[in-house]
Order: structure tokens, then C-alpha cells, then sequence
């Protein structure tokens, strides 16, 4: 245990003992050391001491530092600690920096305790940029009173306090301030990322003449001071006034819902007149206590007296804004001296354009990574006129909005623009007008959805380079980096040959790749439209071939129907000359053309309508004088069973002519004759006289009701009209009979042996 317990001793002491290591490197201009060394090389001009090796718990930096003529030459000292387990304070003594005669800039960033004595800074008579961020631990009162009085740092153009005095109460920047930099010519001053109970804005620009950048951006904010008698002049001589991602410690509503609300310009505070008089105002993630998204919906805003804002730039990203529906009435008094405005990052849904209307001097607008896809698509003509009063508008940024499409006319007012972003979007097609646009340098489409360009497109990205160039022009370059560009299908032809040979897009420098036919990639050259046509060679062939074999089938299937009908249609002319024939001779089933069947209850219609024309048109067809129609009544032998004597008729006849009515559907022998000609297959034909109730058929009957083409009687001014003529009706007879010769007489004989068979049995 004691062993073990001197190894782990030994191993620490060997640990602070390779912690403590000097090191000591140069090159070429720049020294870096964790010490502070007596002297340093020849032409060394910067030096970053990192880490002090030292193990005193207190480090003093004194006089007797920084004495040599080469410390006199160095132009930029930097010291960092950034541990603390072996100094626990460091003290910058008085003048312990006069040594660095032609110091411009010294960085000091000390975690750990640090105390600065009145005349710290004495004798750094060239030093422009002091920079104090990240000394968590330095009061602001020590600071000041370190860098006040004349004589004192009588160059300093640039001071930095970020992170200044994290672990202790919040700082105020107010008037001790400016009056320990008023006689020196600050323009810049960065409090960011600090803890600020009050800023006096009016106190800095009142003695600070030069000041030009103010950075509190990152900084919790409980207070802001602006004297309402300043003269806005002071805040107009501002470049930059920066409070983005500043938490401001007032009290708003989590989420702000603005409906049908009318607002004057008159109504604003005049705080506003201060705040957007610096040249930039960066306003972005702002976070107010409880604030959430702001939405104002239905409303108008009257722009009634002057408006005092000298601002050319205003940054409000990421502040949640996604719904600006305010229409603005602005035509007097508008704000011109904005020329960019950047809402990005708000997921902003709409945007009213006589919004936009009243900044008319824009030459810069941002709302990349919004969702105003929403607007193309529910406020299409809204979002159309959105840059319609911004005449000199040079640059719009819309990207990553997931944009399907722009509308045609969007930028068609817009003729000093030089670039139009829209990368990062859903866009298949370059839908806008261009042609005007005689100034547009860059359209950028990188990362959308195009995969093959119609001409529309094509002919809209072309239109820009159509202008006579003129000495010293730069053509329009459309980027198109990272589309889904298709070179795997014939259609991708055009497009891929216009990409290869336009003016518009550079392909040796772009590195524009394809996706082929395997589903790879591939850059795009000279020789992608030979891959191209290649394919369309390849679909050329595939539809030779199909077409050719698809003739060839066709013309197959016509010589084969062809063939078929002229062989049936020689079949069924030689059936029926053997039928006529058949029929002049006159035997067994040939003795009459048709059996015609019918109710007792319609033989006046049949005499009157019927049998006589009938019987002439078959004549007249067939060039047979004998009578052709059989009936019962006239054929049917007195005393024998009618069973026998209908079955003896129907055999005698080539067809079976029904006369339907209700009178027949109800009889069981008119039930018999046309059941004993469907057994014999007889071919049957149903004349229908008047209106039948079709629910009185017999099952024969109905299906051949259903199925059949029927001849059909109506009863008009009391007489029986033929809804078809008489040829039509004897050639359907004929016909039929002819078709019906291939079918085998032995079911006929059949049927005969079994029903006289039954007869016998009887």
C-alpha cells in the first residue's frame, strides 16, 4: 500500500513537471512561448504567451518585462491563461507595458483573478485594439479606472470587453464609461456576451465623437438608455449597431396573434427614430421573456407623417416572425434610405408586398429559409407582386423555401437585378420570364429537383444571353450544382445537349454530374450527349423491332381473318345453294321453309298481318311458287295426337317462326310446339305482337327473349305496323336455316325413336 501510494506521488509530481514544461517555438514573424522570455529573436512581430508556466499563485507582469529592442518592434502580444491551479491571480502592474514602443494590438484573455492598477495601460502610445475578452473575472470599475486620463492609450481605436466579469453583478455601461473614452478615438466597442444591467446609448454617442460600431449582441439585457433631446444625428454617424441574439428582459406575451388592427406611424415610440438611424441594424434572434412567434394577420398600417429612419440595413433573422399581413399605405411618406432587409431564418409563411413597397430604394432582400412556398401556393398573385415596387433591387435570396415553382412574372420589374438565388429549393422547372434581366450576372439553382429542363425552361435560361455583348459584359451564369440531372432516358436528349453546348452554364468549372441508366453518377462533358443518344439508339431499335414483329402479327391476323371469312363466307354461300336446292326438292325436313306457330287467339292477326306476306317474300327470295309456311291449322291430320302431328309438321320445316302474345305464353300446347322445335334445333325466331308480359314466358321462351334479335308488331291507330321490313325478315330466315345445316340429323332421329317410343308406352 505505502509503495503504491509513492508511485502515485511520484506520478503526479512528473505530471506538474511535464505541465510546467517550458516551450519556445518561432516562425517567421510569430513567437510562441508559455513565458514570458527576456528577450526575443530578431524580426519576431508577434507573440502569444499561452498558459503561464509559472507556480507562484500571484504573477505580477511589471516594468521590468518587455525592456529589449526587440520587445520595442513587436506589433502584437498576446496573453492567455485559461487554467487555474497554479496562479490564482495575475496584476498587470503600472506602465508594465511601456516597453512595447510600437505595440498596435494586445489581446489579454485571463481566466483566472486579474487586477489592474490605475497606470496599467501608461505608455502604449501606439496601441489601436485592446482586446479584454474572456476575463470572467475583471470588474468593469477596475477596467475604467485602468484605461482613464490623458496620456492613456491615446490611440485606441478598438476595445473589446466580451465575457467581461461573468461571476460578478452585471455590468453598466453607462457614463464612467464615456468619459474614460471620450479623449481617446474609439469607433468601436464590443460588450458581447455579457451581463448588462444598464447601457446608456446616449451617454456613449454624446462623448464618444468616433464611434461607429456598438456590439452587444449575446448579452442579457435588463435596461436601455436613449435621452429622448439627443440629436439623431449622433446615432446616424453609427455604422453597426448589433443586438442580435441579445435576451431582453422585458415582459411580452409567449406568442404574439395581431388580427384586424389598424396602425398609425404617428403611434410609433420615438425610440424608434434612434434605433434605425445607425447605417446596420442587426436585430436578429432577439429574445424578449417569454416571446414566441409573432403573427399579424388582416391589418393596415397608414405611414402619415414623416418617417425618421436613416438606416440602409436591417437584420431581423430568426425571430420567429412567420405572418406579415399588414397592408401598408406608405405613397407619401416612405422609408428610403433602406436599401437590404434580411428576414431570413423566420420560418416566415407570408409577407404582404406593400410591405416591400415601402422600403423603394432596396437593393437587397433576404428571406432564404422561410416556408413561403405556402404563399406561391395559397397566395399565388401575392407573392407575384411581392418585388414589384423594388425597381432597384440588385440581389434576392430565396432559398431553402421549398418552392416548387415560381410564378412567371415574379421578377418581371426587376431590371437591375444581378443575382436571384433560389438554391436549396423543390424547383423542376425554370418557370419565370429572364429575357429582361439584362443585368443578371448569377441564377443560382443549385440543389433542387431538376432532372430534365422542357423547352420552355430551356428557352427562358437562354433568353438572358441573347443581348449583343458588349465590351466588358459578363455573361449570366445559371449554376445548377447538385440537381438530380437525368441522363439515363431518351427524353433527357435536348436538354442534355443544350447543357453541353450553352453559353449560360460553365461545365468544365461547375462539376455538373448525371444519374445514368445504372442508377450512378457521372460528370457531365462533351461526350454526355453521345451516352444519350446511344440510349435513344437502343429504344430506336426496341421500337423497330416491336413494330416490325407487331406488323408482321398484324398482317398475320388479317391474312388469317381474311382467309376465315372468305372460307366461311364460301361455306355458308355453298350451305345455302345447297339449302335452295334442298328446298326445291322439296323433302322431309325441305318440304316448307318455316313452321309458323302460333295462339288460336291470334289467328286473325296471322291471316290479316301475317302468313300471306310472309309466304310471298319466301317465294319471291327462293324463286319457289309452292306455298313455303306451314301452320297447324292447315297441315294438322283430324284425329291423330296432336303431340305427333305438331312434332310431324315442325320436322317438315327448316325453321320455327313463334307469333308472341299473352295468349300464347299462357297456352300449354303453344308451350309444347316450341319446346319439341328446340329439342329438334330448329333455328327459332320470336315475332312479338304488341306488349308481352315477359314474366308469363316459358324458361325457352325468355332466354331466347333475352338473347335474340326479335321481330317486333306495334299497334298504331288500331293497325299492326312491321318495325322491319319483309326481306329482312325472309333473308334472316334463310340465313338461318343455312347455318343451321352442319347440325347432325341423328339428334333429330333420336328425338323421333325416344318420342315414338314414349307414344308406344302410353
Amino acid at each position: 500500500m505505502a509503495f503504491e501510494l509513492i508511485v502515485l506521488l511520484m506520478l503526479i509530481k512528473l505530471s506538474i513537471i511535464v505541465s510546467l514544461k517550458e516551450y519556445y517555438d518561432t516562425m517567421n514573424t510569430t513567437l510562441k512561448c508559455n513565458y514570458i522570455p527576456k528577450d526575443i529573436p530578431n524580426g519576431i512581430s508577434f507573440v502569444h504567451i499561452l498558459d503561464f508556466k509559472e507556480q507562484n499563485q500571484i504573477f505580477e507582469v511589471n516594468s521590468s518585462h518587455f525592456e529589449t529592442d526587440n520587445w520595442r518592434r513587436v506589433k502584437s502580444l498576446e496573453l492567455t491563461y485559461t487554467v487555474s491551479e497554479y496562479i490564482s491571480s495575475i496584476i498587470l502592474k503600472s506602465k508594465c507595458f511601456h516597453g512595447l514602443k510600437t505595440l498596435q494590438e494586445l489581446h489579454i484573455h485571463l481566466m483566472t483573478g486579474i487586477k489592474l492598477d490605475p497606470n496599467a495601460f501608461t505608455g502604449l502610445d501606439t496601441l489601436k485594439l485592446l482586446d479584454m475578452s474572456g476575463c470572467v473575472r475583471l470588474s468593469l470599475t477596475a477596467l475604467v479606472r485602468s484605461i482613464n486620463g490623458k496620456g492613456i492609450l491615446p490611440s485606441l481605436e478598438n476595445l473589446n470587453v466580451s465575457y467581461l466579469n461573468l461571476y460578478r453583478e452585471p455590468n453598466k455601461f453607462g457614463t464612467k464609461l464615456a468619459q474614460a473614452l471620450q479623449d481617446k478615438n474609439v469607433t468601436s466597442l464590443d460588450f458581447s456576451y455579457t451581463r448588462i444591467s444598464e447601457i446608456n446609448l446616449t451617454a456613449l454617442l454624446n462623448s464618444m465623437k468616433h464611434l461607429k460600431n456598438v456590439n452587444i449582441s449575446h448579452c442579457t439585457v435588463s435596461h436601455v438608455t436613449i435621452d429622448k433631446s439627443t440629436d439623431v444625428c449622433k446615432f446616424m454617424h453609427l455604422h453597426v449597431l448589433d443586438f442580435s441574439h441579445t435576451r431582453l428582459l422585458w415582459d411580452i406575451p409567449s406568442q404574439i396573434k395581431i388580427y384586424n388592427k389598424i396602425w398609425h406611424s404617428s403611434d410609433l415610440s420615438d425610440d424608434s427614430n434612434y434605433i434605425l438611424s445607425p447605417k446596420v441594424v442587426n436585430f436578429s434572434s432577439i429574445s424578449i421573456s417569454g416571446s414566441g412567434q409573432l403573427w399579424i394577420i388582416n391589418s393596415t398600417g397608414q405611414v402619415n407623417i414623416p418617417l425618421e429612419w436613416h438606416s440602409q440595413e436591417l437584420i431581423l433573422r430568426q425571430n420567429n416572425i412567420k405572418y406579415l399581413d399588414i397592408q401598408m399605405q406608405c405613397n407619401i411618406y416612405a422609408a428610403f434610405t433602406f436599401k437590404h432587409i434580411d428576414l431570413a431564418e423566420n420560418g416566415l409563411e407570408f409577407l404582404h408586398p406593400s410591405m416591400t413597397a415601402c422600403f423603394p430604394n432596396l437593393e437587397r432582400i433576404d428571406l432564404s429559409r422561410n416556408q413561403l412556398y405556402k404563399m406561391v401556393q395559397e397566395h399565388h398573385m401575392f407573392f407575384k407582386q411581392l418585388y414589384v415596387s423594388l425597381h432597384h433591387l440588385k440581389m434576392i435570396k430565396l432559398s431553402t423555401n421549398f418552392l416548387t415553382s415560381i410564378p412567371k412574372d415574379t421578377f418581371i420589374q426587376n431590371y437591375d437585378l444581378e443575382k436571384i438565388d433560389l438554391s436549396h429549393n423543390n424547383l423542376g422547372q425554370v418557370t419565370f420570364t429572364l429575357q429582361h434581366l439584362k443585368k443578371l450576372k448569377v441564377l443560382d439553382l443549385r440543389n433542387n429537383r431538376i432532372k430534365i429542363l422542357n423547352g420552355i425552361s430551356m428557352n427562358n435560361l437562354e433568353s438572358m444571353n441573347t443581348r449583343v455583348p458588349k465590351l466588358g459584359d459578363i455573361r449570366t451564369s445559371v449554376q445548377l450544382e447538385s440537381n438530380p440531372i437525368s441522363c439515363s432516358k431518351c427524353e433527357a436528349k435536348t436538354f442534355i445537349s443544350w447543357l453541353t453546348s450553352t453559353k449560360s452554364v460553365d461545365i468544365p468549372t461547375s462539376n455538373l454530374r448525371c444519374i445514368t441508366e445504372s442508377g450512378s453518377t457521372q460528370n457531365i462533358n462533351y461526350r454526355t450527349p453521345e451516352l444519350v443518344q446511344g440510349i435513344c439508339n437502343k429504344k430506336t431499335v426496341i421500337i423497330s423491332i416491336s413494330t416490325s414483329v407487331g406488323l408482321i402479327a398484324f398482317i398475320a391476323v388479317v391474312t388469317v381473318t381474311i382467309t376465315y371469312k372468305c372460307k366461311k363466307w364460301a361455306r355458308n354461300k355453298a350451305k345455302r345453294m345447297k339449302f335452295l336446292m334442298n328446298l326445291h326438292a322439296g323433302q322431309g325436313q325441305y318440304e316448307f321453309a318455316a313452321f309458323l306457330s302460333h295462339s288460336s287467339d291470334d289467328t286473325d292477326f296471322v291471316e290479316n298481318y301475317l302468313l300471306d306476306k310472309l309466304n310471298e317474300n319466301l317465294q319471291l327470295m327462293t324463286g319457289i311458287d309452292r306455298n313455303l309456311v306451314c301452320t297447324g291449322d292447315a297441315y294438322l291430320r283430324p284425329g291423330f295426337l296432336i303431340l305427333d302431328e305438331a312434332a310431324r309438321c315442325i320436322e317438315r320445316a327448316s325453321a320455327f317462326i313463334v307469333v308472341v302474345s299473352d295468349s300464347y305464353c299462357t297456352s300449354a300446347y303453344c308451350h309444347n310446339e316450341i319446346d319439341l322445335a328446340n329439342r329438334l334445333n330448329k333455328p327459332i325466331i320470336l315475332m312479338i305482337k304488341g306488349h308481352v308480359d315477359e314474366n308469363l314466358m316459358m324458361p325457352t321462351m325468355k332466354m331466347l327473349f333475352k338473347s335474340n334479335v326479335r321481330v317486333l308488331w306495334t299497334l298504331e291507330n288500331n293497325e299492326y305496323i312491321l318495325k322491319t321490313t319483309w326481306e329482312n325478315v325472309c333473308a334472316s330466315v334463310l340465313d338461318l336455316i343455312a347455318q343451321n345445316e352442319n347440325r347432325e340429323l341423328l339428334q333429330q332421329a333420336l328425338f323421333r325413336g325416344q318420342l315414338y317410343s314414349n307414344h308406344q308406352l302410353e
